[in-house]
């Protein structure tokens, strides 16, 4: 038993190549689509990328003043703890009164 198959030619439905009018038509798409779309991209992308790296400086910048205050605030309070008096006398080497 043979089976009989029809061959179909999808090549009817599906042009080979686009007409001319089709051509621009689709090329003009695109260039109105894609060239919008990847302007407003860059130019996002550009504007998060000085935000975000101005924001990390900002961060940086403020940390680094803190830590600043509080080693200068942890220095000033060791050169007062030093100049006590209550500390010269315990660790001078001549004995001296505390007034």
């Amino acid at each position: 038993m043979k089976l009989n198959l029809k061959k179909i030619n999808y090549h009817k439905w599906i042009p080979s190549r686009f007409s001319s009018f089709q051509a621009k038509l689709l090329i003009a798409f695109l260039v109105a689509t894609l060239l919008p779309l990847t302007l407003v991209a860059l130019v996002s992308y550009h504007v998060s990328y000085n935000l975000a790296r101005d924001r990390i400086t900002n961060s940086a910048l403020m940390s680094d003043e803190q830590l600043i205050f509080q080693l200068n605030s942890r220095l000033n309070q060791t050169e007062a703890w030093l100049t006590r008096p209550s500390f010269r006398c315990i660790h001078s080497s001549t004995p001296q009164t505390i007034r």
